[in-house]
């Protein structure tokens, strides 16, 4: 997809998947992430389980992205974040998951 020379693309969300073993330790890592001044939320729920849908879809299985709303994490995004925040995000990810990792074991 090429930007038009007028726009910008402004990256709104960049979200990352847990793996099996730490997915159920999602909000356990939010907190962790948030502890350490990280803001995160919850990926978006999935369209079929929202009321105005949930009569027409509830016979309907939507495994994967229930899978992704459970093990997914939008992370902090926006126009002001240098490369040491983007690094410090980085590591606090990648500590507060490994962390959650090992007690899982």
């Amino acid at each position: 997809h090429m930007e038009q020379p007028w726009a910008h693309h402004t990256y709104w969300m960049f979200n990352i998947q847990l793996d099996l073993e730490t997915a159920d330790k999602r909000d356990e890592i939010m907190s962790q992430l948030a502890a350490l001044g990280i803001e995160t939320r919850p990926v978006f729920y999935p369209l079929s389980d929202l009321p105005p849908y949930a009569d027409e879809w509830r016979h309907v299985q939507f495994s994967v992205a229930h899978s992704v709303a459970r093990a997914g994490i939008s992370l902090p995004t926006w126009a002001g974040l240098t490369r040491d925040d983007v690094d410090y995000v980085v590591e606090a990810v990648t500590s507060c998951v490994n962390a959650v990792a090992r007690t899982s074991v």
